[in-house]
């Protein structure tokens, strides 16, 4: 099992830092793409004829989405960028997700039944705070309607709604989450020695 885990390691190792190069090369890309977009080089350079070859139409399927929501061609580079780095941070974290996961299986498989309560405890806890986090990410940028934000929803309303009536209110902020993720992770804090 440790020969796997160290295999895993590695493999996540090696795509955090394919990662960091693709997101500098990346970078290095919008730059010279928001300087010919926005004039800064000449648009018969060299340069701009590359850009305007292969870096544009790479950006074509951004470019109409941030258009249609009021941006303007300037941004696409840098929303691209961003989409980049969220999509490389995303699979970072679900292969870091399931390598804890074959871990907690693992180590709760050798404590017997008490083990696999406490991995179901944990996992159950884990879903809640990444409920949460869908939640509240979604009332910061909008979409409460998808599927998605639906279904985080019902899973956190059952305690953010007493925990919103019990909290004073504080102007228009609601700390009904913040309260409810530090709640999660002590209640983690003291299901992780039943695992």
């Amino acid at each position: 099992m440790r020969d796997l885990i160290t295999v895993v390691d590695a493999g996540i190792g090696a795509l955090r830092s394919g990662l960091n190069i693709l997101l500098l090369v990346a970078l290095a890309l919008a730059a010279l793409a928001w300087a010919v977009r926005t004039r800064r080089l000449s648009p018969f350079s060299g340069v701009s004829r590359f850009v305007r070859q292969y870096v544009d139409p790479r950006l074509a399927s951004i470019e109409s989405r941030v258009l249609r929501m009021g941006g303007t061609s300037a941004s696409v580079p840098w929303w691209a960028l961003l989409a980049i780095f969220v999509v490389g941070v995303t699979v970072v974290f679900v292969l870091g997700f399931v390598r804890d996961s074959i871990v907690g299986l693992y180590y709760a498989s050798r404590r017997g039944p008490v083990g696999y309560v406490g991995l179901a405890l944990s996992w159950t806890l884990s879903l809640l705070q990444l409920a949460l986090l869908v939640r509240v990410l979604s009332s910061w940028v909008g979409g409460q309607y998808t599927r998605l934000v639906q279904l985080s929803v019902r899973l956190t309303e059952w305690f953010l709604g007493p925990l919103r009536r019990a909290l004073p209110p504080l102007g228009m902020m609601d700390l009904s989450p913040l309260v409810a993720w530090l709640i999660i992770g002590l209640l983690q804090s003291v299901v992780l020695p039943l695992r």
